[in-house]
């Protein structure tokens, strides 16, 4: 209990220590996780049984009322058909950004890349891309839902020029995954 401009109040701890570092506690994020799987269900249950209400409309219609209206039927049986196609998981296509790195070619290169992802605790990539930005980035690139992909890098041309290896290196930290 605390006191506000004279009243009582009570905190509430919602999982954390404070927003400035400190550590989440584990339980926290085990709730976390299990409300995001629990939400994507419900969001697919949700999505099937909509649809199997707008595939119904038709033999409600035959059944309670002796008659099919056409034009509500069809509409409704489009309507649950897109909603079905809308929730399908499709394959993530991947389209290479630029021109693929070779490891033979760029030796000195690829031990920076293996150095920052052993570091960070991540498994280095499996391909690394030369992209036309100051930029450079690591993504899960392939696959359906995260199933099947596989970690790629795209490395910035203007980046290689204005830095060295020991610079690249040190850029590990805007890369890191949590």
């Amino acid at each position: 209990m605390s006191l506000v401009r004279g009243r009582k109040t009570r905190t509430v701890d919602w999982g954390y220590t404070s927003a400035s570092g400190g550590r989440m506690a584990q339980s926290s994020i085990v709730f976390r996780a299990a409300l995001a799987v629990a939400l994507m269900i419900g969001f697919y249950v949700l999505a099937i049984i909509v649809a199997a209400f707008l595939f119904m409309v038709p033999w409600l219609q035959a059944y309670l009322l002796g008659r099919v209206f056409v034009q509500l039927s069809l509409t409704s049986v489009i309507s649950g058909c897109i909603i079905l196609w809308s929730v399908l998981p499709r394959p993530d296509r991947f389209n290479p950004p630029g021109p693929r790195l070779e490891a033979t070619s760029r030796p000195e290169l690829f031990q920076v890349i293996e150095a920052v992802a052993t570091s960070t605790g991540q498994p280095p990539p499996e391909d690394v891309y030369l992209i036309p930005d100051v930029n450079a980035w690591v993504a899960q690139r392939g696959g359906m839902m995260g199933f099947g992909s596989r970690p790629v890098m795209g490395l910035g041309l203007s980046l290689l020029e204005l830095l060295t290896v020991a610079g690249l290196g040190s850029k590990r930290s805007s890369s890191r995954r949590p």
